[in-house]
């Protein structure tokens, strides 16, 4: 589930947008490449394409926070640099969990 509250702009994206390790409240520095690795080394998400459709809508709404559920706080000016990183990379599930390939 996902969750925008308009009074303050801020948006909870569940875990869309995480920062592995730990992170201070606010990340203001782009982690972007290192949330990719981390979704294909865990597997979370199956596939890219629903993926990319929910990261553009969440794109238009443009909210003030993201406040994912791993790792800091985001402003909202930093949204897109992560938006970015999901378009241009790999990051859904590719048969291995872990770092180990599964059997088919």
């Amino acid at each position: 589930m996902m969750v925008l509250e308009e009074t303050t702009g801020s948006f909870f994206p569940a875990d869309l947008f995480l920062q592995p390790g730990d992170q201070p409240a606010i990340v203001r520095e782009d982690l972007s490449r290192e949330m990719c690795a981390t979704y294909r080394t865990v597997g979370i998400f199956a596939a890219e394409a629903p993926v990319l459709r929910v990261v553009d809508r969440i794109e238009q709404l443009a909210p003030r926070w993201v406040h994912p559920m791993h790792g800091g706080s985001l402003a909202g000016e930093t949204l897109p640099c992560y938006a970015a990183a999901l378009h241009a990379g790999d990051f859904a599930f590719d048969g291995r969990l872990l770092g180990r390939r599964l059997p088919a």
